[in-house]
């Protein structure tokens, strides 16, 4: 990132959050003569080692780039692992969708990275740019006017700078301080994530659904499979192990985490099949997070900024939440570079919230199909429009069909890996 020219009198930023996407936001800005003042309720990040830590996230290729433009892409590159192929399946090779990053023409899909370290790698950098941080801090309340935005803390001191972004999270207390409503619905699921081990040893596998087994990696590849109870995605970590991701209605939720971990591991096992050519043996500690779809009904509210999930939260179905609020801070970048002049900020949030839009479509529409697809035409389904006639199996031979079409024509096969891989 260079150096705006318009920034001759280092025009000041404040950031809330301090999580990747505050920390993007900080490092580039600061990378481009603002002068940044960081600020998060939490510890200062810690440096990382020892075994994997359970929270990651999927990283799309524009993420990549982004994180090393920075000059924030983590130097344990040990500890992150790129993936090539993505398997999608419902119940066995038919219906089954396989993109691949050498049929795209890149040299990857995306990465599997802790959230831990890349916050932390955000965190040294922004130090090495000049960030002021002020850790353990909280505002209490936010005053702008024309020209200014005021942050007073709970420690009596006041902020105060030219323009203030928002990445504080889901929860955002600024973001109801400035007035902006947040429009969505709860999906009523939960997801559960924790990590497995393999045991290793590929099974002697038989039937289509191993076919994908013997021609991809577990540990190259990211693997979803859509279940009746919800979607299951395995992300390929740097150990070996695969991440999970399950989500699920509320009573199978609660049912499968108060399993001990052997029988986690059955349902779980059960759950994956024989597509992987291998069975989970180990799993560890379960973490849980609600569900939900939600889109702020503008970004930009006088001098202030709303980014990542404190502008929008989508169904994780996709792996697409983190990349989401990358691109924001991207856009926010070019906007800044150009000046920050209105036009160019009413433009990036044009620009943002039509792309989150797009990717809401994207999530929502699959969940809903798929949602109909598990259901068999039972009484619960409480879908209406024009998928509400599909209840049944017919829709089941359909679902299959779709999938088997697509992952039977390469131009469409890309094209819906390109929209499933980017959120630029």
């Amino acid at each position: 990132m260079t150096n705006a020219k318009t920034n001759a009198f280092r025009k000041r930023v404040i950031v809330v959050g301090g999580g990747v996407v505050g920390l993007s936001a900080a490092c580039g800005l600061q990378g481009l003569g603002y002068s940044v003042t960081l600020l998060d309720c939490a510890a200062e990040p810690a440096p990382i080692n020892g075994e994997l830590r359970p929270r990651v996230s999927a990283l799309s290729p524009a993420s990549m780039v982004l994180l090393e433009q920075l000059g924030a892409w983590p130097g344990d590159a040990s500890r992150i692992r790129q993936y090539q192929d993505m398997y999608i399946w419902t119940d066995g090779s038919f219906d089954s969708v396989q993109f691949s990053a050498t049929e795209l023409a890149k040299p990857t899909l995306g990465a599997i990275a802790e959230n831990d370290l890349l916050q932390y790698s955000l965190q040294q950098r922004a130090q090495s740019l000049g960030v002021s941080t002020l850790w353990r801090s909280e505002y209490q309340e936010i005053f702008q006017t024309e020209d200014l935005v005021s942050l007073t803390l709970t420690s009596g001191e006041r902020l105060q700078a030219e323009w203030l972004v928002v990445a504080e999270g889901a929860q955002s207390g600024l973001r109801q301080a400035l007035g902006i409503r947040s429009q969505g619905w709860s999906y009523q699921q939960n997801a559960i994530v924790c990590s497995v081990s393999w045991g290793g040893v590929t099974a002697n596998r038989s039937g289509a659904e191993s076919a994908a087994s013997k021609a991809l990696a577990v540990d190259r590849t990211a693997w979803q499979r859509f279940l009746p109870s919800g979607p299951l995605a395995l992300l390929p970590l740097a150990s070996g192990d695969s991440s999970v991701v399950w989500s699920l209605e509320q009573q199978e939720y609660e049912r499968l985490s108060n399993l001990n971990d052997a029988d986690f591991l059955a349902a779980f096992n059960a759950a994956v099949g024989e597509a992987v050519g291998d069975s989970a043996v180990a799993v560890g500690k379960r973490f849980g997070f609600p569900l939900r779809l939600a889109q702020a009904e503008k970004y930009l509210a006088g001098r202030c900024f709303l980014v990542g999930d404190s502008a929008h939260s989508i169904h994780p179905l996709a792996g697409q939440g983190l990349n989401l609020g990358l691109m924001d801070v991207k856009g926010l970048i070019t906007a800044f570079e150009k000046g920050a002049e209105a036009a160019h900020l009413q433009a990036w949030q044009r620009k943002r919230r039509a792309k989150t839009a797009e990717m809401m479509m994207l999530t929502d529409g699959l969940y809903r199909l798929y949602r109909l697809y598990g259901e068999h035409g039972s009484s619960k389904a409480e879908v209406s429009g024009f998928v509400g006639f599909a209840k049944g199996r017919g829709l089941r031979a359909l679902v299959s069909a779709g999938m088997a079409a697509v992952g039977a024509v390469p131009l469409l096969r890309q094209e819906l890996a390109r929209l499933a891989i980017s959120a630029d």
